[in-house]
């Protein structure tokens, strides 16, 4: 995490800054290239801050707040990501809007960076675990974080999750514009609205994991995502169809916002304790690389399915997204979340 804050923050710079030649060819294979160095950057950044989540979380309520607030603190970085065309919008006067947009685009990814060097100094691995180097070679250990049956079991649910999500989140604002008649000034409102409301929920979802399951919630945000899609399939013209929508969907997106990555960290601590080798950070890499397939997937639909870009293909998209939110639900009954917990209960005892 250390090594990679500042070559990531300034990758993300360069994302709007290098691809500027005359030739149209040589841009698009710069910018593609700096997507992947990017996504890299942030894949090698983000696994093993997430599998900090099961290093720091020596119990299932301990689990569970640290993955409340990385949800959290998420969405407070999300929302301020918003402002860049604000920050922009006050340096155009002295640098033009092309270099303008640069500008706010190098303050934000410097303060990104500042808030990345943060956990990466200031948390003490070491005091809270005997952390030992794996001796497993990394496709080795990728082969045996798939072969947990648990683990399976959950990235069977998960990819699934992500791709009618992404399809989901992919057609919102056509869905808002082409099948609600929702002007596009709306859009930012019932998008605020909506993680508003999921934001106010987090504390209730972190209360009810415990006592409930995580399993139990998981499954009701399953069902519940599969509602709001529903909806947005049958949905006719007017604005109260976005606010349904968004009231609706706040509640599976904050269930699923928090509860999946506390399941992982619960498999990677049952792993940890029977083998003895802490592989967190291959089991978030692992599901890292599960749900950006269930995403890429969910693009390559949404743009085949609305290729003729009417109405009808728009509700085929949420159709599609139902469906599979349902086999979703399906598929996580197969996890079974007491079984792992009763056996770190045991061999912590031991």
């Amino acid at each position: 995490m250390k090594a990679i804050a500042v070559p990531f923050s300034l990758v993300t710079i360069g994302l709007f800054v290098l691809p500027q030649t005359g030739a149209v060819i040589v841009n698009d294979v710069l910018l593609f290239a700096l997507l992947i160095i990017f996504y890299l950057f942030m894949t090698i950044f983000c696994t093993p801050y997430n599998a900090l989540i099961a290093e720091l979380g020596d119990t299932q309520e301990h689990r569970i707040n640290v993955s409340t607030y990385i949800s959290f603190t998420f969405i407070v970085g999300q929302s301020l990501s918003f402002m860049l065309p604000n920050i922009a919008g006050m340096l155009e006067g002295a640098v033009g809007q092309k270099n303008s947009i640069r500008l706010a685009v190098g303050i934000m990814a410097a303060v990104a960076c500042a808030a990345m060097l943060i956990p990466s100094f200031y948390i003490k691995e070491r005091e809270y675990i005997d952390s030992k180097p794996s001796q497993t070679k990394p496709f080795a250990s990728l082969l045996r974080t798939f072969q947990n049956g648990q683990f399976r079991r959950f990235v069977y649910s998960d990819v699934i999750y992500f791709f009618a999500l992404t399809l989901f989140q992919t057609g919102l604002a056509f869905y808002e514009t082409k099948l609600m008649g929702i002007e596009d000034k709306w859009t930012f409102v019932l998008t605020a609205t909506m993680t508003a409301i999921s934001v106010l929920l987090y504390p209730a979802v972190n209360k009810l994991a415990p006592k409930v399951g995580k399993k139990k919630l998981i499954i009701t945000g399953f069902f519940a995502y599969a509602v709001v899609f529903l909806i947005t399939f049958l949905c006719g013209e007017g604005l109260h169809w976005g606010f349904i929508v968004a009231v609706c969907a706040a509640v599976p997106m904050a269930i699923l916002g928090i509860l999946p990555q506390a399941c992982v960290a619960d498999v990677a601590e049952l792993s940890r304790l029977e083998s003895g080798e802490d592989r967190s950070g291959m089991f978030f890499a692992a599901r890292t690389f599960a749900f950006k397939m269930g995403q890429a997937l969910a693009m390559v639909v949404f743009t085949s399915v609305t290729v003729a870009k009417t109405a009808a293909s728009y509700r085929q998209t949420a159709l599609i997204a139902t469906i599979t939110c349902l086999i979703g639900a399906c598929l996580f009954f197969l996890y079974n979340e007491k079984m792992i917990l009763s056996k770190i209960e045991k061999l912590k005892k031991n």
